[in-house]
């Protein structure tokens, strides 16, 4: 089934539903299991990324089923609008080339990049803050910078040249 959020804990948890057959192959039952996606929580918010990048879920909606803040999932929100998960839902691009920014729900400008998870049709997104993500490149930019800012002193010897006269 679809993921849903039981009442009255509001967790988001999912159906199976197996049908069990006779010797002669007739259907007689049908064996209906509940998952509860909780678990997929504490997998989550072991993600890390950096100091600050995590990991999320979200469901084929864009409903967001996993995610290391807890009271988020809690709250309900759908993320169909991020272009990651905008590109994803709509089958546009392969996820070695999504590579968005955005704003997030803390305000905060970060870089996402989304993978989908066949069979389940949800969406794994990892995003991290830009400036931590590009920290490594404006380390390397001002170091070079630096640099090249100062005038370059390349010692060298200029001898005359020595000729005999006779």
């Amino acid at each position: 089934s679809k993921v849903y959020f039981s009442e009255p804990e509001n967790l988001p948890q999912m159906d199976f539903y197996t049908p069990l057959f006779s010797d002669t192959g007739t259907p007689v039952a049908v064996i209906k299991g509940q998952l509860r996606l909780n678990r997929l929580w504490d997998l989550i918010a072991e993600v890390k990324l950096g100091k600050s990048g995590f990991a999320y879920v979200v469901d084929e909606e864009g409903r967001l089923i996993a995610h290391p803040n807890f009271n988020l999932v809690l709250a309900g929100p759908n993320f169909s609008d991020r272009p990651t998960i905008t590109a994803l839902l709509s089958g546009l691009g392969d996820s070695q080339e999504l590579n968005h920014t955005y704003i997030n729900e803390k305000n905060v400008e970060v870089v996402s990049s989304g993978l989908n998870i066949p069979h389940l049709n949800w969406i794994v997104v990892v995003e991290q803050p830009i400036r931590e993500a590009y920290n490594q490149l404006y380390v390397f930019i001002r170091l070079v910078k630096t640099a090249f800012d100062k005038p370059v002193n390349i010692p060298f010897r200029v001898e005359k040249s020595r000729t005999n006269a006779y």
